[in-house]
């Protein structure tokens, strides 16, 4: 099966507060959520939902509500503390290996992301995961909701984005890490659900290397769909403690995003008087990330496009 990191969703007590800090510090354009129906739209304005999207793949932000399973009748709230979305060709064949392995899921259906159908489950440490699949027809309408390169009409390696190093405000979603209690359990976990080949996990130092995080071996399981990575962690203390670390990455999970100018960024963040950190003794194969918190305190991995570039080469 093709899998593909899809979205991060995240949660901040307020969403136009939140739109505007990625819209400053990162000069990312807020679109209107391509909703099902008018009705969502209607009650889901702009403070309580934003979203914005790189050409392939998207970050949505939410305020934490507290009736969504209510309202759809089922039991996992995506919209509590956020969740991680993957998109498949066959959402049946996610179901079927949920039902054998006897995880519990919320089958959502087309409830609320156009051309989206849509699922929910707990991962091993409770994180909401969404599974999706790409059902219907381009809306020319809307400024966002593309096809997916990975499910029309054959799943293909998704090469192509809307947008090039270079060009005004670039970005790209290219990283989401999760802490787990269990790598273990985490890794197993995440190969059934994305039918991943123990080939397509990777453990310990090269994994750590990789992501630049020092983990050490049976600390982290690392996951790609050839662009995009996922990887599940422990938070090490005494490494923050060691480097010098007043943000702690996995304490909480963060993604990570990849920029055209990094500079810039660090120039809108101290213009902004935003709080980052750039840590260089956790410098791996010429990568240079920064860390900062959203105003919701969602933790962001900023690289250059071209160390990410090095970093996917080797």
């Amino acid at each position: 099966m093709t899998w593909l990191l899809h979205h991060v969703n995240i949660t901040v007590p307020v969403v136009g507060e939140g739109a505007a800090f990625y819209e400053a510090a990162f000069g990312m354009k807020n679109r209107p959520f391509p909703f099902v129906s008018e009705k969502d739209r209607g009650r889901f304005d702009a403070d309580r939902v934003s979203f914005f999207e790189d050409g392939l793949r998207q970050v949505h932000m939410c305020r934490p509500q507290g009736d969504i399973a209510a309202l759809n009748g089922h039991y996992i709230n995506p919209m509590l503390d956020g969740h991680v979305a993957f998109n498949v060709p066959d959402i049946e064949v996610t179901k079927e290996w949920l039902r054998k392995s006897g995880h519990y899921f919320a089958d959502a259906g087309s409830w609320a992301f156009r051309g989206y159908y849509q699922l929910y489950v707990f991962d091993p440490d409770m994180n909401v995961v969404e599974i999706n699949q790409w059902h219907g027809q381009f809306d020319e309408d809307l400024p966002s909701n593309p096809p997916d390169p990975r499910t029309l009409p054959e799943p293909r390696a998704p090469t192509n984005f809307t947008r090039s190093p270079g060009e005004e405000n670039w970005w790209r979603l290219r990283k989401i890490a999760r802490p787990t209690r269990d790598v273990s359990a985490s890794s197993q976990f995440y190969s059934g659900l994305l039918e991943v080949s123990d080939s397509g996990t990777i453990r310990g130092p090269s994994a750590a290397g990789h992501l630049g995080l020092g983990f050490v071996s049976d600390d982290l399981a690392y996951f790609s769909d050839g662009v995009a990575s996922y990887a599940l962690g422990t938070s090490d203390i005494a490494g923050v403690v060691e480097s010098g670390m007043y943000i702690d990455p996995l304490l909480h999970g963060y993604f990570g995003i990849e920029v055209a100018d990094l500079d810039e960024v660090k120039f809108n963040l101290k213009k902004n008087d935003i709080f980052f950190i750039e840590p260089a003794s956790w410098d791996v194969q010429s990568q240079t990330p920064i860390y900062c918190y959203d105003t919701g305190m969602n933790v962001i991995e900023i690289v250059a496009a071209e160390d990410a570039k090095a970093e996917s080469s080797d």
